[in-house]
């Protein structure tokens, strides 16, 4: 169980993880990257040589890397993941596979990694989050149950109390975790 500290979450681990997955193995050998651009229809992987595009197609394409941050993240829903943390696992990641890569990719790689997981919480607050396969993965990863999505439902009382900065969004305990329940919209 992660257990936050502050507004961040502990991700130790985090490259096991990563490494458990074969094709992330694969592509991290075959590219030298553990994030890239979803290359063109009939296109190869390619490396990039910077931080990869914040947009849906790519956290499509590396769910494999985000969904462990996601089971990590997911007792933390308001926290954000450290740079210093992820850049770390990143390394550790890089240098298990015998690759001493330079601080900027290494640097690029973890800010992907935190917007790509900031793609995730955008989902928790949409109206209708997507139901495929991947991101339905990703949403149970972070602890989101879309069987239970009730966003016409309103907090109760004491919830108003502990929204803390972002305002709008709360939580109740379902398996031993916090799950995003409601929208910014339904408050009063």
């Amino acid at each position: 169980m992660v257990v936050s500290t502050g507004v961040y979450a502990k991700l130790g681990g985090l490259y096991e993880a990563w490494d458990e997955k074969k094709d992330l193995r694969e592509q991290f050998r075959n590219v030298k990257r553990l994030l890239v651009e979803r290359p063109a229809e009939g296109d190869s992987i390619e490396t990039t040589t910077a931080a990869i595009a914040r947009t849906a197609l790519n956290l499509r394409f590396n769910s494999a890397a985000v969904e462990p941050l996601c089971w990590k993240m997911r007792n933390a829903p308001q926290s954000v993941p450290c740079i210093d943390a992820l850049h770390r696992e990143v390394q550790k990641f890089h240098e298990a596979h015998g690759l001493n890569s330079a601080f900027k990719t290494i640097q690029d790689e973890a800010w992907s990694l935190r917007y790509m997981f900031g793609l995730v919480k955008q989902l928790t607050y949409k109206q209708g989050p997507p139901r495929d396969p991947v991101f339905l993965s990703m949403l149970k990863a972070f602890g989101v149950n879309l069987e239970e999505w009730r966003p016409e439902a309103k907090p109760p009382a004491a919830a108003k109390d502990c929204l803390g900065p972002l305002g709008g969004s709360y939580f109740s305990t379902l398996d031993s975790s916090l799950v995003l329940v409601c929208l910014i919209d339904n408050l009063d």
